[in-house]
């Protein structure tokens, strides 16, 4: 094959890749992993099952088993791969939440890409509604997909993280727009002489309770309804992952301010977030933080950033970073001191 057919190759794979998206949040909305949890079963009771035409879901089956989701024995009977079974939704690892945010939210946001590069603003700001995250308040369906997205995610990056660290003596931490509180959970297990609380909007409330009696956590975990434009509650420890990509510069900047006002000199605040290098090459962890960039821009206005951009940022709002360390799934641990 020449040089050229090779690039053309490459190039229309690139170009048809948004496929296996979709392909799995419909696997995903249409609960196979949970469907096939019990082991192999034929196409016909699949269908049943999942309410589908047949021959279009044995379609659909056959295109998963070319991206390792699912396997299709001798006899026609399909069964779920290890990583197919994490779309289950009880699985320990499940990422079937995430699959539904990327595969529904963020895939008719991609769809707006050319106007989100055109005018530097995100699909949200460009439809005349509220930047950030209060829509979730009054859509449950929503906040319940995205919340259970980040928790997932979330789980992932938290077991990485707390080997990072070491909060020996620390008593009281804050997990700053936490969510359900799975960052919150990792540090108070890994830490067990700490208290803490998970600061969000209403909508995650109750999931974070649910969460933390599930956790165990008792009277050691909690939930404050909160807005952390408005005030972060004290802490020795403020965790925040993946809030300030959302935001603009002068909106991380006051969010970072209001940090700083709740912690004592030499306290820590460690951000997890994506740090992008100065240039990006062709790379698959490049790929993977190109990919965030530009999700941030088309969703929500908001962009990963470079560390010196992040240097900026802390400088400006009264913090130190001391240091910055990879994690797993392209993400970075930003350990920082108040100056």
């Amino acid at each position: 094959m020449t040089d050229d057919n090779l690039h053309s190759t490459r190039l229309f794979e690139l170009i048809n890749a948004a496929w296996t998206t979709r392909a799995i949040a419909v696997a995903a909305e249409l609960h196979l992993a949970d469907a096939l949890r019990n082991g192999p079963c034929d196409v016909g009771s699949l269908a049943q099952a999942t309410g589908c035409d047949a021959d279009a879901l044995h379609r659909l089956l056959r295109a998963l088993c070319s991206i390792g989701i699912c396997e299709e024995r001798d006899d026609g009977r399909f069964f779920t791969t290890p990583l197919g079974a994490l779309l289950a939704e009880d699985a320990p690892q499940s990422m079937r939440s995430w699959a539904l945010q990327f595969g529904r939210e963020l895939w008719s946001a991609w769809g707006g890409l050319d106007e989100s590069v055109r005018t530097g603003k995100g699909l949200r700001e460009r439809s005349g509604l509220a930047h950030g995250f209060a829509h979730l308040q009054s859509d449950a369906d929503a906040a319940a997909v995205f919340n259970r997205a980040m928790v997932e995610i979330t789980r992932i990056v938290a077991a990485d993280a707390v080997r990072k660290v070491d909060l020996a003596g620390s008593t009281r931490f804050v997990d700053v727009g936490g969510g359900h509180g799975q960052l919150l959970a990792a540090f108070l297990h890994r830490w067990p002489q700490a208290s803490g609380v998970s600061v969000d909007l209403a909508h995650a409330q109750t999931g974070a309770l649910l969460h933390f009696a599930a956790e165990k956590l008792g009277e050691r975990a909690g939930f404050i309804i909160g807005d952390f434009f408005s005030e972060v509650p004290a802490a020795d420890v403020l965790l925040m992952k993946a809030i300030l990509h959302d935001w603009n510069d002068e909106r991380c900047a006051l969010i970072l301010r209001n940090c700083r006002r709740a912690l004592a000199t030499g306290a820590r605040l460690l951000v997890i977030d994506r740090v992008l290098p100065e240039r990006l090459t062709d790379d698959p962890r490049h790929r993977s933080l190109a990919r965030s960039d530009l999700t941030m821009l088309i969703g929500v206005g908001g962009r990963e950033r470079t560390e010196a951009q992040f240097r900026r940022l802390f400088d400006g709002s009264g913090f130190i970073i001391d240091s910055l360390q990879p994690l797993v799934l392209g993400l970075s641990l930003l350990d920082c001191r108040a100056a």
